[in-house]
């Protein structure tokens, strides 16, 4: 561990720190050399401080706990600065890691000692962390465990609570890899993941189902990117984005429409139920085909205009995309004019593979700021 400490001039010119551990204590020289910022800062005597540096201090778990304190160059003055403990949370953290580095996960061992710690424990952010890491190791996708670590995601990124969530997070990939977790929940890249004919027969079956029941159904974003770009699913990405044609002529209708479609989704078991409670409309989550997350956004036309969820906002028009087509190879539906889509979607650039572009959500939620905010999205 390394970081800064001020102190005031009645510490002396050479304070010192000091780590007390069981009945011991080690005594640390601060390092002489500031960072030009803090030499800046610190210049000026009148401010009766100076700051020292310090790093490479290092605490073993058995040595716990221990305390880091700040001591005056005449041992007269001793000043707390912070206190290292090894609970029960941070002990089975430990055991699974050492665990995956010996390639011997325990699932039964871990979860015997997650079910003894207290309830208080249990209960705090670093709790509800562990609970769901091991149970999304254990159980996969799909299950309650995932929408859990989901929902902790958005508390941390969204709510800056969690804060120990980067830390869980990597713990987690660590365990899963090749797959990860992400926004998506457990996936796993294209690039690693081996696509057999039956995936293509299988995503073929479900977009014929949804273009019977409701409207036609093609691939768009980075799942059309891909297929016409590339002529596969593009390596980096973990899901698949499909677009369903309602019939509405406005926004509204459109919202309600697709409100419909959620609730027949819903009726006939096809979404994917633990993820309604943290996710927000109007993207659908239906249950995965071969272990491949789905996005279905809604798409319609008005005043002979396109509009597809969320990146096109009416520059098309429905002979861009209709009579559907298919892609050569995988025989997946794709909008008549392909190309057209993804130079609106990707920029004039879209044949040039950037996987560091960032999608530009705030101007595609401002485009549908009248379609989000629909009165039908209020019964979601």
């Amino acid at each position: 561990m390394g970081g800064y400490c001020v102190v005031d001039k009645t510490f002396g010119a050479v304070p010192m720190l000091k780590v007390t551990y069981a009945d011991r204590h080690l005594d640390v020289k601060f390092h002489d050399k500031h960072t030009g910022r803090l030499d800046r800062n610190f210049r000026d005597q009148s401010l009766n401080c100076r700051a020292c540096r310090f790093n490479d201090i290092r605490i073993e778990a058995r040595e716990l706990p221990a305390t880091l304190s700040v001591v005056s160059e005449d041992q007269t003055k001793e000043i707390p600065l912070v206190v290292f403990d090894y609970n029960s949370i941070s002990r089975i953290c430990d055991l699974l890691d050492d665990q995956i580095e010996h390639k011997k996960v325990d699932l039964d061992l871990l979860n015997d000692e997650f079910v003894a710690l207290s309830r208080q424990d249990k209960e705090t952010e670093e709790g509800q962390l562990l609970g769901a890491v091991l149970g999304v190791i254990r159980h996969g996708y799909e299950e309650h465990f995932e929408a859990e670590m989901l929902a902790l995601r958005s508390c941390f990124w969204r709510n800056r609570t969690h804060r120990e969530y980067p830390n869980f997070l990597a713990l987690l990939n660590k365990a899963i890899k090749p797959r990860e977790f992400n926004a998506h929940g457990v996936s796993l890249k294209f690039g690693d993941a081996d696509i057999q004919p039956a995936f293509w027969r299988n995503l073929r079956d479900f977009i014929d189902f949804l273009s019977e029941e409701f409207g036609p159904a093609f691939v768009v974003s980075g799942t059309l990117l891909g297929l016409v770009r590339e002529g596969r699913l593009l390596p980096h990405d973990d899901d698949l984005d499909i677009a369903i044609l309602l019939p509405a002529t406005s926004a509204a209708e459109a919202a309600e429409q697709w409100l419909g479609i959620k609730n027949t989704l819903f009726a006939r078991g096809i979404l994917n139920e633990n993820l309604f409670a943290i996710k927000n409309p109007p993207v659908l989550k239906p249950k995965r085909i071969d272990g491949v997350p789905i996005d279905l956004f809604p798409a319609w036309i008005e005043n002979e205009k396109l509009f597809v969820y969320p990146h096109t906002f009416g520059d098309l028009t429905p002979a861009d995309a209709f009579p559907i087509r298919y892609d050569v190879r995988t025989q997946t539906p794709i909008p008549a004019k392909p190309e057209k889509m993804l130079e609106i979607n990707y920029g004039q650039d879209w044949r040039i593979p950037n996987t560091s572009a960032k999608l530009p959500w705030q101007m595609w939620n401002k485009n549908y700021r009248q379609f989000l905010n629909a009165q039908a999205f209020e019964k979601w």
